[in-house]
């Protein structure tokens, strides 16, 4: 459905920034890259952490990288983006566990993630308004909404608390891995894709009418920023 909106919207006549009546389509290829980042004060929102209870070890923090390819059509101030791209989580091992009230600090897991990332595939309607324009430099700053796939790829392995056989006491989870490391208690169950929502805000600079630059940022599977190099023809 996104599609069908973009290429709607680009077939409608624009008003031409240089005085024309119609603006000619103009096609764009490049290669992105994209850094993903939830704050550490963000997640405290709904994970514990060492500040809550000093027993607890570091919890590890959530980011992660993507690499790949776009296509670009533009025409007047509308364009479509279509990507495709292999994300990498950045998650180290450690235990995670979620806020809950009366709070139980025990009852999370430690997770290792296994060649944990996706494939993401999506398409992205973005409204550019320009600003600068000169003989070598075109400067237009965008805003731009989209939806997707993501392709999950590995697996999260977790180890779970549990009760000393002898004692009767509480084997933490990050000791009951620090014990078994090779024996999880269960692997964590994700549907094998998952959809994508894309909030996108940057600038779009174009150098000679062919070299384009698009720094980006906004929400990406969690709030990201980025850049794309392409060039239009």
């Amino acid at each position: 459905m996104l599609s069908v909106l973009i290429s709607s919207a680009l077939a409608q006549p624009t008003a031409a920034r240089a005085g024309t009546l119609e603006e000619p389509v103009r096609h764009e290829v490049g290669v992105r890259y994209r850094f993903l980042n939830v704050p550490d004060n963000v997640a405290d929102w709904w994970l514990h952490g060492p500040d809550d209870n000093p027993e607890l070890p570091p919890r590890p923090h959530v980011a992660a990288t993507g690499v790949g390819i776009d296509y670009r059509i533009g025409k007047g101030v509308n364009a479509g983006v279509f990507y495709v791209e292999w994300l990498k989580a950045l998650v180290t091992e450690g235990y995670f566990d979620d806020r809950e009230d009366p709070p139980d600090f025990y009852d999370g897991d430690y997770i290792v993630p296994v060649n944990f990332g996706a494939v993401n595939l999506g398409a992205v309607y973005e409204a550019n308004f320009q600003v600068v324009e000169t003989e070598r430099l075109t400067v237009e700053p965008l805003l731009g909404f989209g939806l997707g796939v993501a392709i999950l790829t590995g697996r999260l392995e977790n180890w779970d608390g549990q009760i000393d056989e002898t004692t009767g006491d509480l084997i933490a989870p990050w000791d009951w891995y620090a014990m078994n490391p090779d024996d999880p208690d269960g692997v964590f169950e994700i549907p094998p894709a998952l959809p994508l929502v894309d909030v996108v805000f940057g600038t779009r600079f174009v150098i000679d009418d062919h070299y384009a630059i698009r720094v980006e940022g906004g929400f990406h599977v969690m709030p990201n920023v980025g850049v794309t190099f392409g060039y239009q023809f």
